[in-house]
């Protein structure tokens, strides 16, 4: 009676390991996920102005100025093509080392304007110019010395204007003239301005123009740009299977598939108690700061998972680089918001910073066994049992019934 216990037991949990295999992998199969995350624009042609300086440089409040060289104010001008325009270069703070750039054309500034923090930049072409600019570290063109910083100047504040004049030409602000963009699009030499009279050529093209070799792409990346990520997990083929040890189920392995620039990701389990990630070598793995393109299984204790009704949770955390301003307004000691002589307001100021957006997806299954159509432990010996009082009674009404004779 005890080797056929043991043997329906054993049984028993046979059936519970293939269907929680089956629910398991039916479960992965159908995981699903989706998140969607997102992160104004703010001069005569050289009044309006972009800090783009990086966010911890950045202080809550700044004044403007015209940056200056032995006191003398600096302009670039392009040359070299038909035409001339004009670059003004501006800084925070009377500080050479923070530079300015303009977020619109057309609107007006004063000198030595109070600028203060106000709301966020949702603009992406626009923060991705910024963030591609030397103020930040990136260095666009191959120009080298001491003026570097002043073609840089003029390439990151042409693709700013640029691009906001073809995303909405109609607005005043960022309105640019047939002429404006004939002699940007055709000179091949920049030319820095001190003062009244006092230039240097800074910058002439082996060959082509500048605005060809270096602003265009900006302009164009600019355009198709965007801040928008998501997150999702795609399943391998494999089937849920028991470890070599037989402690654990293993599941199919899971790729963390980004859109955007993730770095890490975390990753956590619930319902089913013990459950835990690992890498594709059975080596224990998070549950955060897993690196990007690192793939996992989920691992399950056998004995925690039951055929009743439980609910398997699985929630991914990617955490993404991403790109954060802010625009910055003019504003008077009683915080009045500053105008021109015209009445109108001063340019916002924008400021641009690399943080980390993290974004969550995850969903909870419900996970319950196959229905047992075998009989338990009970029912089976009293199954037996009434097979043996039914063979006794049917052996005894024999061995009772009278022996016929043969005539």
């Amino acid at each position: 009676m005890e080797k056929i216990y043991e043997e329906e037991n054993n049984q028993r949990q046979n059936r519970s390991v293939v269907d929680f295999s089956v629910v398991l992998s039916f479960v992965v199969s159908i995981f699903a996920i989706f998140s969607i995350a997102t992160f104004g624009i703010a001069s005569n042609q050289g009044g309006s102005i972009s800090y783009a300086a990086p966010m911890d440089e950045m202080p809550e409040s700044f004044n403007f100025s015209l940056g200056s060289e032995n006191g003398n104010v600096l302009r670039i001008a392009t040359t070299g093509g038909v035409g001339t325009f004009w670059v003004p270069v501006y800084v925070a703070n009377d500080s050479m080392t923070l530079p300015i750039l303009c977020v619109e054309h057309n609107s007006n500034t004063i000198d030595d304007a109070h600028y203060v923090r106000d709301e966020e930049i949702t603009d992406p072409g626009l923060l991705y110019i910024l963030d591609r600019t030397f103020m930040n570290g990136n260095n666009v063109s191959d120009a080298s010395g001491n003026d570097a910083q002043y073609v840089e100047t003029w390439i990151a504040q042409v693709a700013v204007w640029m691009y906001l004049y073809e995303q909405n030409s109609a607005e005043t602000r960022n309105y640019l003239s047939p002429e404006d963009i004939q002699a940007i699009k055709t000179a091949n030499t920049l030319t820095l301005y001190i003062g009244g009279s006092d230039t240097r050529t800074i910058y002439t093209t082996p060959g082509g123009t500048v605005y060809d070799k270096y602003v265009a792409s900006l302009v164009n990346n600019a355009k198709s740009y965007s801040l928008v990520k998501s997150l999702d997990i795609q399943k391998g083929t494999e089937e849920v299977s028991k470890t070599s040890d037989g402690k654990y189920y293993q599941s199919a392995t899971m790729t963390v598939v980004p859109s955007g620039n993730m770095s890490s990701y975390d990753v956590s389990f619930g319902g089913v108690d013990g459950a835990f990630a690992v890498d594709l070598d059975g080596n224990k793995i998070g549950p955060n700061n897993i690196p990007a393109g690192t793939k996992f299984r989920v691992w399950v204790p056998v004995d925690n998972v039951k055929e009743s009704l439980s609910k398997l949770r699985i929630s991914v955390t990617g955490h993404f680089n991403t790109l954060k301003g802010f625009y910055y307004v003019g504003k008077d000691a009683n915080g009045n918001r500053l105008v021109d002589s015209e009445g109108a307001f001063l340019q916002k100021v924008g400021s641009v910073e690399e943080g980390v957006k993290d974004i969550t997806v995850g969903e909870e299954y419900e996970l319950l066994g196959s229905p047992n159509t075998g009989m338990n432990t009970a029912q089976t010996i009293y199954f037996i049992g009434l097979i043996i009082l039914l063979c006794g009674v049917g052996i005894i009404y024999a061995n009772a019934k009278p022996v016929e004779s043969k005539q």
